[in-house]
């Protein structure tokens, strides 16, 4: 086993006589939000760094690649639940089978085999379905190096090298945003979208690639998206003078997912926006001291409409932050109330403590650092720490999708008597979504 640097490694060990597995591996969970926009971007531009620097002969496997945006779910073996603050939660297997991928394996490397395989998953959370498939990986090719890159080995290493079973280590992040992501990977079933990064300044000749290749969604997974209007309208504008469509009159479609602040959002921005296809917008939760920065949020919404950027409600939405030490279950219902108002589509999004962060430092005593699995933030990791209980953040899930029209066939009121339909009587009974009071 060895620590080493990314670039290190790479100008050491590759070269053009390399025949390079990428393996983007199964997630082990208790949720699996957001289907449709997951993608191994960094394996996806490692790949293409690998072949333009090198010349590597480089394949993937993608256990995670959605088919008709959805994504096979199992019961986990042996562990198919894990109980934790008091709560028992259930545990899938995400992914394409392992069977699925001996057959692939079989199939390929008949004629190709890899001279050394890496591994990379979107989390440190995830690390039992990276082991896993490590493990398997190595009882078929003992004699072949697995690398393990990502943010696993960036941020658990002691784990990492404990519990991982790869060779090498990655320890730090090297720099591939100049690189596009190489969708000839896929030899078949290519993914829905593609994720761009906005600090390349070739990200608009990525798109207009990929475009025509088949590809016409796009998201930057950027945070912050928006640092000042004037720099995202030249960030913008080499896309703009493409004038992409279709021979159908097809064009491409945005979507603004992630690090997207209502107070970056001005009329400027959304004109931009409008013009380029975003058809999504979901805005990051604000605060001012201990509430919403409700200035901002106006200013956003008066944006769209100030310009006539007519976005439905299932089109824009506002986050709110849930599983952060400091919750308090009434100003959550707030939050979501104002948010109503404002876009009429509220979406809760779990917090995950990210070890090393200040959040991490202050409490992670109070944590289980040893299973870090249990850091996932569909596990709320800080219930403890906040004193609601996950049961009370999953009636917030179906009180929130009651409000978004979403609710599998439950009615808002099938929870009196339970600590947040209080909080939600309460709340309506003082109009706290009124952002005139």
């Amino acid at each position: 086993m060895s620590n080493v640097s990314g670039l290190d490694y790479v100008n050491k060990n590759c070269s053009s006589r390399d025949r390079i597995l990428l393996v983007n591996p199964p997630v082990i969970e208790s949720r699996y939000q957001w289907v449709r926009w997951n993608q191994p971007l960094d394996l996806l531009k490692l790949s293409s760094y690998l072949k333009v620097r090198f010349d590597s002969d480089v394949r993937l496997y993608d256990f995670m690649l959605p088919v008709n945006n959805k994504v096979a779910r199992a019961a986990n073996k042996p562990e198919s639940e894990i109980v934790a603050k008091g709560h028992n939660f259930n545990v899938w297997r995400y992914g394409s089978t392992d069977a699925d991928f001996s057959k692939w394996l079989d199939n390929v490397t008949g004629k190709w085999r890899p001279t050394q395989i890496w591994i990379s998953a979107l989390t440190s959370y995830w690390w039992r379905g990276v082991a896993n498939t490590i493990a398997r990986l190595k009882n078929r090719y003992s004699d072949i190096p697995v690398v393990l890159y990502g943010r696993y080995p960036r941020l658990e290493n002691a784990h990492a090298a404990e519990h991982s079973f790869a060779d090498v280590l990655i320890t730090d992040e090297f720099d591939l945003c100049d690189y596009s992501a190489d969708f000839q990977l896929y030899e078949s079933g290519k993914p829905s979208f593609c994720a761009l990064d906005i600090r390349s300044p070739t990200w608009a000749q990525e798109a207009a690639e990929q475009f025509g290749g088949g590809i016409s969604n796009f998201v930057f997974f950027n945070d912050p998206l928006i640092d000042d209007c004037d720099e995202f309208s030249e960030r913008m504008a080499p896309f703009l003078r493409l004038n992409l469509k279709s021979k159908t009159n097809v064009r491409p479609k945005f979507y603004a997912l992630c690090g997207l602040y209502p107070s970056a959002f001005k009329p400027k921005v959304a004109e931009i926006m409008c013009k380029v296809g975003f058809l999504e917008l979901h805005f990051e939760y604000q605060m001012k001291g201990q509430d919403l920065d409700l200035d901002a949020y106006r200013q956003a919404r008066d944006s769209l409409r100030q310009v006539g950027f007519d976005l439905q409600p299932d089109q824009v939405s506002g986050f709110v932050y849930i599983g952060m030490p400091s919750d308090n279950l009434e100003l959550i219902v707030k939050h979501t109330l104002n948010l109503f108002e404002v876009f009429g589509s509220v979406i809760l999004k779990p917090w995950s403590p990210t070890p090393g962060s200040q959040l991490y430092e202050v409490h992670k005593d109070q944590l289980d650092t040893k299973r870090i699995e249990l850091l996932s933030p569909h596990f709320f990791p800080f219930s403890a720490i906040s004193g609601i209980s996950p049961k009370e953040y999953e009636e917030l899930y179906v009180l929130v999708a009651a409000f978004n029209q979403k609710v599998r066939s439950r009615a808002f009121d099938c929870f009196p008597g339970t600590l947040a339909y209080e909080m939600i009587r309460r709340s309506l009974a003082r109009e706290v979504w009124n952002l005139s009071t």
